[in-house]
């Protein structure tokens, strides 16, 4: 049933030229030496694709092509009249038309602000108009540590949850916080994945995005980008103006069948930053990069120009004014070319098929970095504590993170390193649980890990690998 369902959109395999990783044309012997083995390939089909439900089968290479797939259908311009849904009059042929804001499905998701508000009020119905895009939102998740581009702008990042999770989620009343934690302590909070038991929110599963975005002055770089219109709001001055953003990073998370610990998958702008292998050799860096200066001097860096220097070590919440010095990003896990994973050879794949139906498309400029899913798919059941099974995650090892989401603890921990820790809200009221806080420390080399939690029993109830319940207020007392 699943591999039929994930069949159905794969109409064709465009060829084409293939592409470098800066998205030009260039022939690559690695990809013909190593050619990716896909039981059902990412394509771009005609009428536009739907969001995949599942992967064919539990194997690397297959859950790499179900993040490719979900990209595209993700990313295909909205149909304005049913958000969540792509637009069926849209050709493949402008798959990421250059300086086109207009939203993309994901984007007219839920946005996780709407779903848990601020007086605990039950959301607009799915479909209600949307809002102007608004991003606030500067620091990472886990180091509260910002992240400023080489032109010092901050990066803002935004969240938001498909139709599938929103249902859940407002059918049981979860945006309330102490109706979540009698709902986690009586029944378990145990988000759909698409399964006939969990069909009556929906058939996909459920999916959260989280995206980084970056403003963009010079109009000369739109063409390289994702763009949209937001309202920006400044961490210092608090001023806000709409700006045109770019797209330099992409969270998809995805509970299905075969990841019940869900598939995390994260894309990334080619043009954000060099790996370690790159800077092995200068004479082929690029001139310019997003997150990187290749003739930084450490006499004029505050940072002495030091890889992925964290501005906020201690961990707590800025207090504004916050410094706008550039940080000094490098990759520090390559993109895997092994023969079980060669996601360089799925993307120049990919890419081919893309510009083989639009040569121009912004979306020949983001690759996909890694996939991260259980091997031991395990369904939770009933009421569960913190921290859940992380199912024995591949690829190994598992540091799978992006440099516009993760930039600081690149090497030390991954996906469900942190999300097998999330937890119902600590604002329920009078004795409601404490929420397990993930304390960060510095390991002897100076990089980011996670401090040994308490024993299970003591800890709160858990919220199925998702850290959005947290945001719940407590709601009115009814009259």
């Amino acid at each position: 049933m699943i591999a039929s369902r994930c069949m159905i959109a794969v109409m064709f395999l465009a060829s084409g030229p293939l592409l470098s990783a800066a998205g030009d044309p260039k022939d690559s012997k690695a990809s013909k030496q190593s050619p990716f083995s896909c039981v059902s390939p990412p394509a771009l089909p005609y009428p536009p694709p739907t969001v995949p439900a599942d992967t064919i089968s539990p194997r690397q290479e297959d859950f790499d092509c179900f993040s490719w797939k979900e990209f595209i259908a993700l990313n295909w311009q909205a149909d304005p009249a049913s958000p969540g849904n792509p637009n069926p009059t849209a050709k493949p042929a402008q798959f990421g038309m250059r300086n086109d804001t207009s939203p993309v499905v994901w984007e007219t998701y839920k946005d996780v602000d709407d779903v848990f508000q601020t007086d605990a009020a039950p959301p607009a119905v799915w479909g209600a108009p949307l809002g102007p895009k608004k991003l606030s939102s500067y620091l990472q998740a886990g180091s509260h540590a910002w992240l400023t581009t080489q032109s010092k702008h901050f990066t803002f990042y935004e969240i938001r949850l498909n139709e599938d999770e929103f249902n859940y989620i407002v059918n049981n009343r979860l945006y309330d916080a102490a109706i979540q934690r009698t709902f986690a302590q009586s029944k378990g909070i145990t988000l759909p994945d698409g399964s006939d038991k969990s069909a009556s929110y929906g058939k996909v599963g459920a999916i959260e995005i989280k995206a980084a975005w970056i403003p963009l002055d010079d109009q000369r770089d739109w063409p390289r980008y994702k763009t949209s219109k937001a309202l920006v709001t400044d961490p210092s001055s608090k001023k806000q103006q709409e700006v045109v953003v770019g797209l330099v990073g992409l969270h998809i998370i995805h509970k299905t069948q075969f990841a019940q610990q869900f598939a995390w998958a994260t894309f990334e702008h080619v043009d954000n930053a060099p790996s370690i292998a790159d800077l092995e050799h200068p004479e082929s860096l690029k001139k310019r990069y997003t997150y990187y200066n290749p003739k930084c001097d450490p006499a004029s860096d505050p940072y002495k120009c030091e890889p992925n220097h964290n501005p906020n070590p201690s961990g707590h919440d800025p207090t504004p004014p916050v410094s706008t010095a550039p940080i000094q990003v490098v990759r520090e896990n390559p993109i895997a070319t092994k023969s079980s994973n060669n996601i360089v050879a799925l993307n120049q794949q990919v890419w081919a098929t893309i510009a083989a139906q639009n040569p121009k498309s912004v979306f020949l400029n983001y690759q996909l970095v890694n996939v991260q899913w259980p091997t031991d798919n395990h369904a939770l059941t009933g009421p569960t504590r913190i921290p859940l099974t992380e199912g024995n995650p591949a690829p190994t090892p598992g540091h799978v993170t992006n440099t516009t989401l993760e930039t600081y603890f690149q090497t030390t921990l991954s996906c469900l390193d942190c999300h097998s820790n999330a937890s119902v809200s600590s604002h329920a009221g009078p004795g409601a649980p404490t929420r397990a806080v993930l304390d960060f420390a510095l390991n002897p080399n100076g990089k980011m890990i996670l401090k040994p939690q308490p024993p299970a029993s003591t800890q709160p109830f858990a919220t199925d690998y998702s850290f959005v319940f947290e945001r719940a207020v407590t709601g009115p007392a009814p009259k």
